[in-house]
């Protein structure tokens, strides 16, 4: 019981339970699509840039000279497209997984039905 309320014991009638449904609804389209799409999104975005900028390779200048600018960017740069690749390759192979386990069982089958 939480404020003299029996939570377990409420019972929720057919508008209620419409309204209830339309503001979970509600919720999950203006909060968390908008946060899947921006990790989704994120990711490559990140990646294209760093793609940019590896390419580009104009750093700008710094006070010091920037002896070690070039070598740092080029390190960070290489990592975030390193995790964009991985994440790329993780996602594609996410959706042919499951038609690559059906050809592996199918070919299993022929060869041990044959002997």
């Amino acid at each position: 019981m939480l404020d003299g309320v029996a939570w377990d014991r409420i019972e929720v009638d057919g508008t209620d339970a419409v309204v209830l449904w339309t503001l979970h609804l509600l919720v999950f389209v203006t909060i968390l699509f908008p946060l899947v799409a921006l990790n989704m999104g994120g990711v490559l975005i990140t990646t294209g840039l760093s793609v940019w900028c590896l390419m580009k390779r104009d750093y700008g200048e710094s006070d010091d000279g920037g002896a070690n600018l070039r070598p740092a960017l080029n390190v960070i740069y290489g990592l975030v497209l390193f995790q964009g690749v991985v994440f790329c390759y993780l996602y594609a192979t996410r959706y042919v997984q499951k038609g690559l386990l059906n050809m592996v069982v199918d070919q299993y089958r022929k060869i041990h039905v044959r002997q």
